[in-house]
């Protein structure tokens, strides 16, 4: 059976680990998140190891390690994972936007033999709006990407497009 961990008890975290008994050949050996108490909830739901530290979240040898916190954590921890001998799930695809660490990223996986998956979804389609700004800033040019909803501000909390004054 192929073990999996997840970085992110967010929002999207919380479905994805909820949701992970479904898939067939895998278990889940841990969760992690910036606090404690986050972990711990989440891991007490799944049967799994509350982490809030890379190191304890690798303590199980997962075979891949499933990144769904953002780009701030994609590219925290990330190379480490690949290093750990952990294939590694990025959710967080604006992250490749930083061409240094997609290059280090690159040259680690390759030697490391482990491979980098890039997911797509909600966060993924929040990250093409920010990388779509990036683009522009470096290639000069003043456009800008936005996103209008009129659902409540509170879920786009820990995304790249929160901001205090929402």
């Amino acid at each position: 059976m192929k073990r999996a961990a997840v970085i992110g008890c967010g929002a999207l975290g919380t479905i994805l680990v909820t949701n992970f008994a479904r898939a067939e050949g895998w278990t889940l050996t841990g969760v992690m998140a910036r606090t404690k108490a986050h972990a711990e909830a989440l891991a007490a739901n799944a049967g799994c190891r509350a982490a809030t530290t890379l190191e304890e979240l690798l303590a199980d040898k997962p075979d891949l390690v499933v990144e769904i916190a953002g780009i701030g954590a994609a590219k925290a921890y990330g190379e480490a994972v690949l290093e750990a001998g952990c294939d590694f799930v990025l959710v967080s695809a604006g992250a490749l936007a930083d061409a240094d660490w997609k290059a280090r990223m690159t040259e680690t996986a390759l030697r490391t033999g482990r491979r980098i998956h890039v997911a797509s979804g909600a966060i993924g389609g929040f990250d093409v709006l920010q990388t779509v700004t990036l683009m522009a800033q470096a290639q000069g040019l003043p456009e800008t990407a936005g996103i209008e909803t009129h659902t409540g501000a509170k879920g786009f909390r820990n995304t790249p497009v929160w901001a205090e004054h929402l």
